[in-house]
């Protein structure tokens, strides 16, 4: 499959959702963490416009140019050897999503590590740190902009490449909370660091799967069948 293939196929099962991931399967490097990272992400996304014109898809992005027509990924994030399948848009996996997923992911062999990179020029808008001091684990979750409209970000990162993450400086906005009997503590920042297509984000390991999400505020959100048994995020 070319690279130009996946990207069709993510920007199908991004935008329409297709298709269910295998029931049972355990996705991500836990389900507390994964939905608290979710949480902050969906937070820095909340500009927002009532004007009609497209708005910034995260916070951070407002300055960079809007998006231009046709392909904007160019870079496949990660080696196709690398991964043996996608789990698309629309999974299910309760308790941690009971209701379907907002993002896709890449599946490989667990406990095996790939290197992960930027699928195209970019601005980096906001990095977080996950801690389980109970496992004593860390893992990061990135927020990025190729251009103003669209938005993607990376969760469960292992590694972080020190050619770009020496620009972060210290956390800040930590909050430690315990979930299934284990302790964790959460951090933060808002940052501004431009990136180039194919650059090496830094390493992923397989729990199963790593997760990768895309927003795009040129695109109207689907309605609910009845919006009164959903609330906005708090």
């Amino acid at each position: 499959m070319s690279f130009k293939q996946i990207e069709l196929l993510i920007t199908g099962l991004l935008f329409l959702g297709c298709g269910i991931a295998a029931a049972g399967l355990h996705l991500g490097l836990g389900r507390a963490v994964s939905k608290h990272a979710e949480a902050v992400m969906s937070k820095a996304s909340e500009q927002t416009t009532t004007t009609g014109a497209p708005g910034s898809a995260w916070s951070g992005a407002s300055t960079l140019a809007s998006c231009s027509a046709g392909a904007i990924f160019s870079t496949a994030p990660i080696a196709m050897a690398d991964f043996l399948g996608i789990a698309p848009l629309g999974n299910l996996n309760p308790t941690g999503h009971t209701l379907p997923t907002k993002h896709l992911y890449f599946c490989g062999v667990a406990g095996s590590t790939a290197t992960i990179y930027f699928p195209a020029d970019a601005r980096l808008t906001l990095i977080a740190q996950s801690e389980n001091l109970t496992l004593s684990t860390t893992d990061y979750s990135l927020n990025f902009s190729p251009c103003k409209e669209l938005g993607a970000y990376f969760l469960h990162v292992l590694t972080l490449d020190n050619g770009w993450a020496s620009q972060i400086g210290s956390f800040s906005g930590c909050s430690t909370y315990t979930t299934g009997g284990q302790t964790y503590r959460y951090c933060s920042k808002n940052v501004s660091i431009d990136v180039s297509a194919g650059q090496v984000v830094g390493t992923a390991k397989f729990q199963a799967c790593w997760d990768f999400g895309v927003r795009d505020s040129r695109i109207a959100s689907l309605g609910f069948v009845n919006p009164a048994r959903y609330r906005t995020a708090s």
